[in-house]
Order: C-alpha cells, then sequence, then structure tokens
C-alpha cells in the first residue's frame, strides 16, 4: 500500500511547503514539545525541517509525514519513520499532534498505519519508539499498538523509555547517534 496511507478518520502523506503554518501549530507549543526535545521560536526555523522531512522522503522513501483530518483537511499533526538521530542505522517511529487535537485517538490512528507500513511495505525488520518517561500519553499510544518496553536507555543526553515492535525483537541494542540503549 503506497502513500498517502487512509484510516478511517486520518490521511497520512508527506509534508509540502506549503503544510509550514500547520507545523508550526504544535512545533511552536511549547506544551507539545517539551516532550519532543526540540525547540523552534519561528516558521521560519521550522522551514528547513519541512525540507528535511520531504527530501528524507524524496532520497528513502520515508520520513516524517503530515497526518491530515479528512473531515476538513486540517493537518493537526506529524507520524512517520526515520533513522535514528536521522543517522540510524535503527528506525524509529514518532507522533506529535495539536494540542487541541490531544484525547481524540489520532496519534494511535497514525501510528497504527504507519507501523503497519513501515513493517509491511518497507519491510522494516523493526521499529522502535523513544519516549521521555514523562510522556504518559505517548507511553498509552506505544502500549495501544501493541509496542512492547524495552527499558530505559539515553538518546541525545536525556533518560527516554524504549520500546520495539515486533515484540521480542530488542535482544539487540537499537544503534544510533547520541545513544546508549538499555542494558
Amino acid at each position: 500500500m503506497p502513500l498517502p496511507l487512509d484510516t478511517g478518520r486520518l490521511i497520512v502523506r508527506p509534508f509540502r511547503e506549503d503544510d509550514l503554518e500547520a507545523l508550526g501549530a504544535w512545533m511552536l507549543d511549547p506544551e507539545v514539545t517539551r516532550h519532543l526535545l526540540l525547540s523552534f521560536r519561528s516558521l521560519d526555523e521550522l522551514r528547513p525541517r519541512i525540507e528535511l522531512y520531504e527530501r528524507h522522503h524524496r532520497e528513502h522513501g520515508y520520513s516524517f509525514w503530515a497526518v491530515e483530518r479528512k473531515n476538513d483537511r486540517l493537518v493537526i499533526g506529524g507520524c512517520g519513520l526515520l533513522p535514528i538521530g536521522w543517522v540510524g542505522p535503527d528506525v524509529e517511529i514518532a507522533w506529535h499532534i495539536r494540542r487541541d487535537c490531544w484525547g481524540q485517538g489520532y496519534a494511535t490512528e497514525a501510528a497504527e498505519a504507519v507501523l503497519d507500513y513501515g513493517l509491511g511495505e518497507l519491510k522494516f525488520s523493526r521499529v522502535w519508539a523513544l519516549l521521555l518517561p514523562e510522556n504518559a500519553a505517548s507511553r498509552r499510544v506505544a502500549q495501544k499498538i501493541g509496542m512492547e518496553y524495552v527499558g530505559l536507555g539515553v538518546k541525545s543526553g536525556h533518560q527516554h523509555e524504549f520500546y520495539i515492535l515486533p515484540k521480542g525483537s530488542g535482544d539487540t541494542p537499537p544503534q544510533g547517534p547520541e545513544l546508549t540503549p538499555p542494558g
């Protein structure tokens, strides 16, 4: 199943340049980004981020993608696959949803579709999720989509919870820059 991914309420598709303001709706919201270890102050600072997403998708066939609500075509967040630290070799899934859309199951719905795509169409042997321990909402998403908790490790100098799918595939620790896996 090629992109875009079509779920019950959402379309997951590559970001486009005209998504910049929608991206700013959550990437400039400190309440959202406090769990992402990212800090942007303006749309101009975000422009290279969209270019990174577009370029990675073109070159590798996967990236962090826009999550668009079907009923009003509003980009309400992002969800996708990326090499850990943008270098890899291991792949992680990430999801971000605008604050006014929290608690409605959108992250879970998008993440399920993206995981199916990554493990099926893209044939990744495993996908990691690396979450800050205080991010209870993302922990619930990881659990709902069937990911297995592996343990605490460090990414970019911060403690993270490591989750994996398929379950039981975490015997070999993930690899990526600034990463100390559980163990």
